[in-house]
Parts: structure tokens; C-alpha cells; sequence
């Protein structure tokens, strides 16, 4: 997305910057307001939906093309992949509730690693595809591969931001899956917050 914002639309670093802010502030809003959603939906739910918000925000970036703008496919798809997230996180760590308390230590440090290298490994993929995508598009379109006319090159571009979008939005595609096969619900954690104990 860095990449569309300053080679297609020509943004600066700063505002390029600044185009992002709308994707932090959907987190935070997310985080902030969904929190009641944990105990009326269940953190499966709220992981799963978050997960698939995501996935249709990040498959909706593969539609870029020349006339793509920031208001109409950007910022609506910015917004989408924040409340995804968001929901994701919030729901993330209540879904430990239902580990066996010996084995929470265990279960905390998984998630937290498993953010952590997402959060390195994520960026390094995708921008090797990216970089691998364009560079074989305009080698397979241009008699001169170093000097590629400027219409190749920016519809190289295009290819590119593709196939990452592609690739990052079947990961928590994936991740849906995942969490419909492997989660349980945990019913006792839904009654318990319907029906508190009166002696208490």
C-alpha cells in the first residue's frame, strides 16, 4: 500500500503517512467500543468475523488498477482491514480463558509470539512477491527488460500489489479455518456471565 500511495498516486512520504492514520484509529475504535461484544458473542465469533473482514478488505485491494483513488478503494478498504484486526485482537487473548491453567503460560506466550512474527515475517513476504511479481511482468512484457516503457511499468506495479494482496488476504482466510475447526466455545464461560453466582 506505501508503494500505490507514492508511485500511483504520487503521495509524499508524509502524506503517505498520514493516509494510514484512518487504518490505526479504526484499531483503536474497535478495541475500545467492541469490548461488550466479547461476552455477548463469544471470542470464536469475534475472531472469526474479525478474520473475515480482513480477508474481503484485502481480496477488495486486488481490484487496483490506474483509476483507483484514495477515497474510493483505500480508505473504505483501510477501514474494513482495522475493524478486522481489531476485533481480532480483542477477541485474541479472552479466547485463552478456556485453556487449562496450567497450561496458560504456555498458551499467552504462543499467541504473543505468534503476533510477533507475523508482524516480521508478514511485511518480508509480501514485499519479496511483490518485488518477484513485478520484476517477472515486465521482463515478460518489455523486449528490454531495464528499460520497460512507463505504461508496463506502472501496470507492473499493478501486478504486483496484486499478487501481495492476493497472498495476504488467503492468510486469514486461512485463519477462518483455522478457528472454525480448531476453537471450541467455551458454553460454561457464556453461562456463567448470564447467570452469576447469587452466593457471590
Amino acid at each position: 500500500m506505501t508503494y500505490f500511495l507514492q508511485v500511483n498516486l504520487h503521495c509524499t512520504p508524509l502524506q503517505a503517512g498520514c493516509a494510514f492514520l484512518p487504518f490505526s484509529v479504526g484499531i483503536i475504535a474497535t478495541t475500545t467500543l467492541g469490548a461488550p461484544l466479547v461476552t455477548r458473542l463469544g471470542p470464536k465469533t469475534l475472531m472469526a468475523a474479525g478474520s473475515t473482514l480482513a480477508t474481503a478488505g484485502l481480496f477488495w485491494l486486488t481490484r487496483l488498477d490506474t483509476a483507483s483513488g484514495y477515497a474510493g478503494e483505500v480508505l473504505p478498504t483501510q477501514i474494513l482491514v482495522s475493524v478486522g484486526v481489531g476485533l481480532f485482537f480483542l477477541a485474541g487473548p479472552v479466547a485463552l480463558s478456556g485453556v487449562d491453567p496450567h497450561d496458560a503460560g504456555v498458551a499467552s506466550a504462543a499467541l504473543s509470539t505468534s503476533q510477533q512474527i507475523g508482524a516480521a515475517l508478514g511485511p518480508a513476504l509480501l514485499n519479496t512477491l511483490y518485488v518477484s511479481a513485478v520484476t517477472g511482468y515486465r521482463t515478460s512484457r518489455s523486449e528490454s527488460p531495464g528499460q520497460a516503457p512507463q505504461s508496463v511499468q506502472l501496470e507492473a506495479y499493478l501486478h504486483g500489489y496484486r499478487i501481495a494482496f492476493i497472498v495476504a488476504g488467503a492468510l486469514p482466510a486461512a485463519a477462518v479455518v483455522a478457528l472454525l475447526a480448531l476453537v471450541k466455545t467455551s458454553k460454561s464461560t457464556a453461562s456463567d456471565a448470564a447467570a452469576p453466582d447469587p452466593g457471590h
